[in-house]
């Protein structure tokens, strides 16, 4: 068989210059719409039944860390993302139950996490009150 060439090694530094420049490329207000477009698509997406299918359930942890590192929001569309992130959540409490529990012990989690951030603290504590409210 033939030689094949090595292909050659992307360093995590040319990744990250290039996702710095996707970024640049992109206004401001792009990363609210796609988070925004994600949220909409989810909403489809059945909360807790569904056999062999998705469920929210499945998603809820990256959806909840995804809102957990964007606080606390250092702009108006950090805020917009959050806020988008948040009525989301509580959305999608309202229609399952299980979704709500889950989402609270993973609330709950990050709370206890003794490495988090302190400045992310209030904004997890308000959301958890308003899931159990």
């Amino acid at each position: 068989a033939g030689a094949t060439t090595p292909r050659p090694r992307v360093d995590d530094r040319d990744r990250a210059l290039e996702k710095t420049a996707c970024r640049a490329r992109l206004p401001a207000t792009a990363h609210a719409l796609a988070v925004r477009d994600v949220l909409d698509a989810l909403e489809g997406v059945p909360a807790d039944r569904g056999p062999g299918c998705a469920t929210l359930l499945f998603y809820l942890p990256q959806l909840a860390h995804v809102y957990y590192r964007s606080l606390p929001p250092r702009d108006g569309d950090a805020a917009l993302r959050c806020t988008l992130a948040e009525e989301f959540l509580l959305r999608a409490s309202r229609r399952s139950f299980r979704v709500a529990l889950q989402l609270a012990w993973l609330l709950v989690a990050y709370l206890e996490d003794r490495s988090a951030a302190a400045a992310r603290r209030p904004h997890v504590l308000r959301l958890l009150v308003e899931l159990e409210t």
